[in-house]
């Protein structure tokens, strides 16, 4: 297995991993080099270079499940979120008006979303529970194409909100992002995070 993160890190460095995870180039690292990385780093030769340790790692943060160590589908890895937005967002600036266009790209979005949700999932202090996510991708994707749908269904009733309803698009994806994660973490927010030692010993749950 790679190396685990300090877990001293701080909050600061965690986000600019997290943010270096959506480099859209980590869809185009081929299975064979991330395979390739997860051995390099779990048992890297004597003349290994702290070029290619930082390469590997860099592949390793990209592709590779944290919990498995094994590679993930590329069009579902965290890489794939900036490439899909935007092509969603072509997609509906491409369609105005068109309640069907709207509905399928608010499905194909939410599904997208929720499939990495599933294949990035790395929460060992709690069970994956589908149910739960299957539900909050039903409540988030309803959400989306109802406001997606009925800002354009408000329009053509009322065109003085035409120019508002623009908007809606955006408006959609934000309202379901924002349901999605507050149902998929909603034991989290109730009961709080579990906190470990650097042992990994349990120290209790933190709630802020």
């Amino acid at each position: 297995m790679a190396p685990e993160p300090c877990p001293t890190e701080g909050y600061a460095a965690r986000l600019m991993r997290l943010i270096d995870r959506w480099d859209p180039r980590g869809i185009l690292v081929s299975d064979a080099k991330a395979i390739a990385a997860v051995k390099l780093l779990a048992d890297p030769p004597p003349r290994t270079s702290q070029a290619e340790l930082a390469t590997a790692r860099w592949v390793y943060d990209k592709t590779v499940h944290p919990v498995l160590d094994q590679p993930i589908p590329s069009a579902f890895r965290t890489s794939s979120f900036i490439p899909m937005t935007s092509l969603a967002a072509i997609g509906l600036a491409a369609s105005p008006g068109s309640a069907k266009a709207a509905f399928f790209w608010h499905l194909v979005y939410q599904t997208h979303s929720a499939t990495v949700r599933y294949c990035n999932y790395d929460d060992t202090s709690r069970p994956l529970d589908l149910n739960r996510m299957l539900g909050a991708y039903a409540a988030s994707t309803g959400a989306a194409c109802a406001i997606g749908v009925g800002a354009l269904r408000l329009a053509a009733l009322f065109p003085a909100v035409r120019l508002a309803s623009q908007a809606a698009p955006h408006i959609a994806l934000g309202c379901a992002g924002a349901l999605s994660t507050v149902l998929n973490n909603e034991p989290l927010l109730k009961h709080g995070a579990p906190l470990v030692d650097e042992r990994g010993e349990p120290l209790g749950c933190h709630k802020s």
